[in-house]
């Protein structure tokens, strides 16, 4: 896991065959699993790649590799290097208790402590940025994120499949005890909570990155003088917001299921509609220019990201605060002393003019020669 980079990697046919073993062996053992036990046939002399154990070499991404996704009862994963590898090492596990059945109580215990050791190593590598300084990482984006999440969601969905194996082999046998197959049973369920428990912590981590970003973009909304005409139709800050949530979309939507994008999405527009209410909120333009700045922003960031599942009232909400801001005249006092010294400087004008224009003759018109 040290060394994987957190791309997609292809989900080859050997891996379909794994991921298929896992799943039907709740209700039955894979031949391939049993085959080992048959000491009177002949071992073959060479394994599949896939049941080596060795680590898969990591691409330099010179070259676009196919990535194929995983898939279980029609939802489709998109995995990383470390969830595969550990696909591999469920499925050791699972074979070596199908050979020594005698064995399952303790070989799940270990099993139960592999999955325990990925979901921790995990939260250090991408949670805990680990894998910027194992495996050279500049930083981690929220592809690595996503990744990482599905990664999580794959294995949690395993797991059933996975205890009711155990309990099958756990639970037969002349030396069986409930009480510890029951507690061998309870052991798996927390194991698949703390996947997802973590699959929601990186969830919430994309909401805390698109929250820090709003906080960043509205303290340059308030430096900005909104009384200056411009001729940019939209302020740098909101472009920048509205291209990095799209950018955000983009990613979820390519990795995550639609119901997790979604959700996230949803969190991420309460966000915005909080922070940036509140900035608008304490903005006082003093004229109409201010005003119509406002909404050139607020109209621009509605026509890129109202098709977005989980805008919602977003725009209409921001938009709103703005329309309620009103540009204060100035005192009748001082518009009624402006109104007769524009009054008495404009009959002064007049009378002069008509003094002007009784000593001129009046000009002929004179046609524009061709």
């Amino acid at each position: 896991m040290e060394s994987d980079q957190w791309s997609a990697k292809d989900f080859a046919e050997k891996d379909t065959t794994l991921l298929e073993r896992i799943l039907e062996c709740s209700t039955r053992d894979a031949a391939a699993w049993s085959e080992g036990s048959k000491i009177w046939e002949p071992y073959p002399d060479e394994e599949e790649n896939a049941a080596s154990g060795r680590p898969r070499a990591e691409s330099n991404g010179a070259t676009k590799e196919k990535t194929r996704s995983a898939v279980i009862d029609g939802e489709s994963f998109i995995l990383p290097n470390s969830a595969i590898l550990c696909l591999e090492g469920m499925s050791h596990f699972l074979h070596l208790i199908t050979s020594i059945p005698s064995m399952a109580s303790d070989i799940s215990t270990s099993l139960i402590a592999y999955l325990q050791l990925f979901n921790s190593r995990c939260t250090q590598l991408i949670l805990g940025a680990g894998a910027t300084r194992s495996a050279g990482l500049k930083n981690i984006t929220t592809r690595h994120l996503a990744l990482a999440a599905q990664a999580l969601s794959f294995i949690a969905t395993l797991i059933p499949h996975v205890r009711e194996f155990v309990r099958r082999h756990a639970a037969t046998g002349p030396n069986v005890h409930n009480a510890a197959v029951a507690n061998l049973m309870g052991e798996f369920d927390k194991v698949r909570r703390l996947f997802q428990e973590h699959q929601n912590n990186i969830y919430d981590k994309f909401v805390e990155i698109m929250t820090g970003r709003a906080v960043a973009h509205v303290k340059t909304m308030k430096a900005l003088d909104w009384d200056t005409p411009t001729e940019a139709a939209v302020n740098l800050y909101m472009e920048a917001l509205v291209k990095e949530t799209v950018t955000l979309h983009r990613v979820l939507s390519k990795h995550l299921p639609d119901g997790a994008v979604q959700m996230i999405m949803v969190q991420v527009f309460e966000g915005f509609k909080s922070q940036l209410g509140q900035a608008l909120d304490g903005l006082q333009p003093e004229g109409k220019v201010g005003i119509q700045r406002m909404e050139q922003d607020i109209n621009f960031l509605i026509s890129r990201l109202n098709k977005i599942e989980g805008f919602g009232d977003t725009g209409e909400k921001l938009l709103a605060i703005v329309k309620t801001k009103k540009v204060e005249d100035p005192p009748p006092d001082q518009v009624e002393a402006e109104d007769e010294k524009n009054g008495d400087a404009s009959g002064d004008v007049t009378k002069a003019d008509e003094t002007k224009s009784s000593n001129e003759e009046p000009k002929e018109v004179v046609a524009e020669s061709k």
